[in-house]
């Protein structure tokens, strides 16, 4: 009657009610503890008594379910003092109706408020927090900035990992979830840069998340819900607060713990295909704009490791780049700017000519980012480049060196990057455009199916997440058995290739057998349809692809591809005696 059917209750009722509950507190020691289930008040997830579940039951989230509580309350205090001795009647009445309530009691409770059926208007609210937070909380009570932005943060946080977790989005967890943010947003001005940590306060607010989350055999679902709840909230807070604490001083270690954040969370949960998504990008590179000022010139170097170590913001950024263009250029008016900052700029004005017509070949900046960039127009700006990617790809084929070779590579892996992504998501169309680009770049530089074959792709793995290098070797064998048999085989040392690509899928297969917490890559019967691919492959080459197989592959893969790969060497020695 309390929690679920208060608003239907006439005043007799209620004083009925409130005269049983007044008898019941007399007997209180009668009661066992209970257990309050799916409670949103944190003190019910543990036994408490009868008295106390009831009292921190009662409604709050909406006016009417305010005036049943105080009209309750009235009654049952009435009702007490009119039957016990004040001093007996002190010692009985439940001690949550009189106690001082804690800082993180009253956010708990103020999330679940209904501000749109709430007794107070938007502005008599705003005024109420700030007597409640300034004036109540800081002041009288002496509480400290930074814990009451923990507990307002984690609150948030808290509340949206409960939608996951409880497959609702209806729940009441978050029903006044704006306003605890608009609360946190002015107090973070009160944080400092304390460099004793190694974090700044938002990541470390981050692992206590995780933490409290992590649950054996399902980790990987717990940090993918922490990180997308984090980024939720994160994403309305200044963005230099992923860097620093305050503007006004740049701690290195900080630095630092960011670039593992990015490299631990954001590329293995967050990343798609190669790249992080527009807004994790604009709010990375934003948050670097926004320290900028504050950044001595004994800092930018640890700027410029934070990017290396990290370097999926700038890949990202030249992904991103017609939107993020103006706002990298704004690092362009800071003379200490080094690294791949200043890199990026070349890089920028390498685009811009080959988007006019001319072509010139690529500088002394690192390879990668020429292969995005390449990557950038040959599949982002079709339609509106004079140098299109099979022009491109013609006049670097006419530079010797190898340099080029490896930027042609790079290009190959975030081309079979992106398919695998598009492969995963099931988006045909797109895998379909992203195909024509890796087959034609597989047609005009043979070798590069050599190096898609290869698993020591250390900038792959900086920029990618681990499902989507998994993928990575599918999604190419996927493409090759719909081409022609004879244009693959025409490629450089098809056989062994894929041979290698498909004793990886197979292991991976293997290994993802019956452990929950393992990326199953692919189906059995998509698995038996590859191997057929791959058997018609080794049938049909030659006697030099056949010696280039690597037999200890072979042994990883089925039993029947150990069968095709005997009778074609017994096929080719009995063509040639001098085959062995």
């Amino acid at each position: 009657m309390v929690a679920e059917k208060s608003s239907s209750l006439e005043e007799n009722n209620i004083i009925g009610l409130a005269s049983v509950i007044a008898c019941m507190e007399g007997q209180k020691d009668r009661f066992d503890s209970i257990h309050v289930m799916n409670s949103w008040n944190p003190e019910l997830r543990q036994p408490v008594t009868f008295m106390t579940a009831l009292w921190t039951s009662l409604p709050s989230q909406h006016a009417k379910g305010m005036i049943f509580s105080i009209r309750l309350m009235g009654a049952y205090l009435k009702f007490m003092f009119c039957v016990y001795e004040e001093g007996v009647c002190l010692q009985l009445i439940t001690p949550e109706l009189i106690k001082q309530i804690a800082f993180s009691d009253w956010v708990a409770l103020e999330i679940c408020i209904q501000p749109e059926k709430d007794v107070l208007t938007v502005f008599d609210r705003q005024d109420y927090y700030v007597w409640v937070i300034y004036e109540y909380y800081l002041v009288q009570h002496s509480y400290k900035a930074e814990q009451m932005c923990s507990v307002l943060l984690q609150t948030v946080m808290e509340g949206d990992m409960r939608t996951y977790t409880e497959r609702s989005h209806h729940t009441r967890y978050h029903l006044n979830r704006n306003s605890i943010i608009n609360i946190l947003q002015p107090l973070l001005g009160f944080l400092d840069n304390n460099t004793a940590g190694n974090a700044p306060w938002l990541l470390v607010e981050f692992e206590c998340l995780v933490n409290k989350h992590r649950k054996t055999g399902k980790n990987s679902i717990q940090i993918q819900w922490a990180v997308t709840c984090f980024f939720r909230t994160a994403l309305l807070l200044p963005r230099y607060l992923f860097f620093c604490n305050c503007l006004g001083k740049v701690c290195g270690t900080f630095l630092t713990a960011a670039s593992k954040f990015v490299n631990n969370y954001v590329v293995q949960y967050c990343t798609e295909g190669y790249h992080l998504p527009l807004y994790l990008t604009a709010y990375l590179v934003q948050g670097l704009q926004q320290i900028m000022p504050s950044l001595l010139e004994s800092d930018w170097p640890a700027v410029d490791q934070f990017l290396s170590s990290c370097p999926v913001v700038i890949v990202s950024s030249i992904v991103y780049l017609v939107q993020m263009k103006s706002t990298i250029q704004i690092f362009k008016s800071n003379q200490n700017v080094s690294g791949l900052l200043k890199a990026i700029f070349a890089i920028i004005l390498w685009i811009e000519r080959c988007e006019s017509g001319v072509y010139s070949e690529p500088g002394p900046e690192p390879v990668w980012m020429y292969a995005v960039a390449l990557y950038y127009l040959a599949s982002h700006r079709l339609n509106e480049v004079k140098l299109t990617g099979p022009q491109l790809l013609g006049r670097m084929m006419k530079s010797t060196g190898n340099r080029t070779l490896q930027i042609l590579n790079i290009y190959g892996d975030l081309l079979c990057c992106d398919l695998a992504k598009q492969d995963i998501t099931c988006d045909p169309a797109q895998s379909t455009n992203i195909g024509n680009l890796l087959w034609h770049l597989l047609r005009t530089v043979p070798s590069t199916l050599v190096h898609l074959a290869e698993n020591n792709k250390d900038f792959l793995k900086a920029v990618a997440s681990s499902s989507c290098l998994i993928h990575c070797p599918l999604s190419v064998l996927k493409l090759l058995k719909s081409k022609p048999l004879s244009s693959v085989l025409d490629l450089e040392n098809t056989a062994p290739s894929v041979v290698n690509m498909f004793a990886t899928a197979c292991q991976q297969f293997e290994e993802s057998e019956g452990n929950a917490t393992k990326i199953k890559p692919l189906t059995v019967t998509a698995l038996t349809s590859l191997c057929s691919f791959v058997k018609s492959c080794i049938a049909n080459c030659s006697s030099q692809q056949l010696r280039h197989i690597d037999q200890a592959k072979v042994q990883l893969c089925s039993p029947d591809l150990v069968m095709t790969m005997m009778q074609r060497q017994r096929q080719l020695l009995a063509q040639s005696p001098l085959y062995d």
